[in-house]
Parts: C-alpha cells; structure tokens; sequence
C-alpha cells in the first residue's frame, strides 16, 4: 500500500511544478531591475512630453481666432500691396507674385499667428502615439533581456536541470513577457489618456470657437484616446513575444534588439523606397493600419504616400487597402513565425 500511495505522489508532482515554474518566473520578472529603471525612464519621457504640451499650449476661444483673423488679414493685405508698388517685379508677372488669400484661406490659417496653439485631437493623438511607441520598445527591450538574461549567465542548464521539459518553459516565460509588457503599455497608455484629458480640460479649444474654425481642429475626445490606447496593448504584447524569441534563438539580448530595431529602421527603408507594392507587407505599414483603423495609398510613384481611413468603397487603379483585422492578423503571423523558428532551435540545440 505505502509503494502505490509514494508512485501516486511521484505522479502528481508535475502540476505543482508548473505553478512553481509560473511563480517563479512571474516573480524574476517582477524584481528585476531592467523592468523597474526602464518603466520609470519611460514614464519620465511621457510626463516630459506632456509637460511641454502643456507649457506649449493654450485656451483658445473665438475671440481670439477672431483677433487672429484681423491682424492675419492685415497683414496680407499689406504684404499684397506692397507686392504691387515693388518696381522690382514686372507687370506682367505681379498677378502671380502678388496673392492675396481667400476668406477661407485667411479663417484657416489665422490660428497659426497666435503665440500659443489649443490642445485638439490631433495633439492628443500625438501623446499617445508617443507613449505607445515608447511602450512597445521597453516591451521588446525587457522581453529580450527576460529571454537571453539565462543564456548571458550561463544558467539555463540549471533552470532546466530544475524543469527539464523545454517547451513549459519556453511558453510559460513568452507568456509571462508578453503579459508583463501589455501591462507596461497599459500604465503608459492610462497616463497619457489622463495627462491628455487634463490638458484638453484647460487648454483646449472653447466651444464658441469650434463653429469658427471647421473640422481643421477638433476638441479632445477622452474615449477616442482611451480607444487609441487600448489598441497598442496587443501591439506590446506582439513586441515582447518577438524580442522574446529573438532573443532565444540568438540567445543574446543585444542582437535580439539590434535585430528588432534594424529591420523595421533599415530594412524596411529600403524595402519602401525599391518596391512601392511591397509596402504593403511591412511592419510599419501595418502598425498604421492597425492603429489608425484601415488605411490606403495609391501605389503612383516611390516612395509611397499614405492616406488614412475611411476606406472609399470604389477602389481607384493603383490603390491598395489594408483593414485593421488584415493588419493585426499579419504582424500576428509574423511574430508567430519568429516564435515558432525560435521554438524548435530550443528544443533541438544544446544548451550550452
């Protein structure tokens, strides 16, 4: 009876250790001091850009537009006629040399004079962008340095002296990556929604203004920003799942994020600027389209110009579109891959 009750223990003991394996590596990912400095210095960077936002902007109401608009039209109509008594400039050349902007023309571009602009949409956006292309990069940075920290030392053998099944600990520690940069994202992500919302509440545009100026400048939406937010979190967790495999499969954190780094900086570069049609397979192609909902581009000329959505339901000759499902699903694919060849280079090759 004792033999069968130790051979019944003997074989319960793999769950147990695979709770162990998750506690181990959620707490080494926790204490280490790469994810405390780097979330910190990434926070500082996103609270100094929002600093600067704010000491850069200001309230704008239509008095001021209004304002703006009179010394705008002054001026060119000063400008206009001294163009025209300029004995420099031939008659038959002042109707070109000469202009004089439209209404429209003057109303549009008025806000620009103004010694301060108001924190719309599109700087809001730009918070964001910025705090999600630091996120993604700390996620690729720590996922790299979680996976070749062990080949470094020369201490995988012993992890794996410890849980010698290669492939629990390969997938427990790419989840474990990926989970901590999604949530490195999400406080980057929350604190620029809030460090926007913040700013667009005091230097916003007034809503008298709004009417004067159009669709050119747009008030701050919390819950398009929060959306905007929400969709770097797959975008981190995607990162750190390839700066994690990189990293095993080079088993060097530096060539694992000089790896990252150079393809999308370099390769990619030159990729765009040789095959105009094969932009559409890049990385940062379909970062764009994820992130801004689908964008298109008519393939005339290299390099390639970019429009953003809504997709237009007839489709010009020349024009490629990329949906954000088709996007997501590509970089998906990708990091998939680069896990996968990852994967089977642990299983097969020696440790040391």
């Amino acid at each position: 009876m004792s033999t069968s009750t130790g051979t019944g223990t003997n074989r319960a003991t793999p769950a147990p250790r695979l709770r162990g394996l998750v506690r181990s590596e959620v707490r080494r990912a926790t204490s280490r001091r790469a994810l405390v400095w780097m979330t910190a210095l990434a926070t500082l960077a996103v609270v100094g850009v929002g600093a600067v936002l704010w000491l850069t902007t200001a309230a704008i109401s239509a008095a001021d537009i209004g304002a703006a608009t009179e010394r705008f039209r002054a001026e060119q109509q000063q400008f206009y006629e001294q163009c025209l008594a300029d004995p420099a400039i031939p008659e038959s050349e002042k109707p070109n040399a000469c202009w004089r902007p439209t209404e429209q023309e003057i109303v549009d571009n008025a806000i620009w004079t103004l010694p301060e602009r108001p924190f719309d949409q599109g700087a809001f956006e730009g918070l964001l962008m910025f705090a999600g292309g630091v996120g993604a990069l700390v996620a690729i940075m720590l996922a790299a340095s979680a996976g070749g920290a062990d080949w470094g030392a020369r201490t995988m053998g012993l992890l794996l002296s410890w849980e010698p099944r290669r492939l629990r600990v390969f997938l427990v520690r790419l989840v474990v990556a990926m989970v901590v940069g999604a949530l490195v994202m999400a406080w980057l992500g929350g604190l620029a929604v809030g460090f926007g919302a913040a700013i667009g509440s005091v230097h916003g545009l007034a809503a008298d203004a709004l009417p004067v100026l159009g669709q050119q400048w747009l008030p701050v939406s919390v819950a398009d920003g929060a959306q905007l937010a929400v969709r770097w979190l797959p975008l981190a967790a995607l990162a750190a799942a390839g700066g994690y495999g990189l990293a095993m499969l080079t088993r060097s954190t530096g060539w694992a994020i000089g790896a990252a780094i150079g393809f999308v900086a370099i390769v990619e570069s030159i990729v765009q600027g040789l095959w105009a049609w094969g932009s559409q397979w890049l990385v940062q192609t379909n970062l764009a389209a994820w992130l801004e909902g689908g964008i298109r581009w008519r393939v005339d000329r290299n390099p390639v110009t970019y429009a953003a959505a809504p997709l237009a339901p007839d489709v010009e000759p020349g024009t490629i579109f990329i949906t954000d499902t088709r996007a997501i699903a590509w970089l998906s694919g990708l990091v998939l891959v680069a896990v996968l060849v990852s994967l089977l280079a642990f299983l097969r090759r020696d440790v040391e």
